[in-house]
C-alpha cells in the first residue's frame, strides 16, 4: 500500500463525520423551519 492510499483510509471516518453532521444540521434546520412555517416549534428543538 502506499503512503496516499493510507492516508486515504485514515481520512475516511472523518470525511464520513463531517457529512454526517452536515446532514444533520440540515434536517435540524428543515425541521426548525417547518415548525415555524406551521405556527408551532415542537419542545425540545429550541
Amino acid at each position: 500500500m502506499t503512503r496516499t492510499e493510507i492516508d486515504q483510509i485514515i481520512r475516511m471516518p472523518n470525511l464520513i463525520l463531517r457529512n454526517l453532521r452536515i446532514t444533520q444540521a440540515y434536517h435540524a434546520a428543515g425541521e426548525l423551519a417547518a415548525g415555524m412555517l406551521s405556527g408551532c416549534i415542537p419542545d425540545g428543538v429550541l
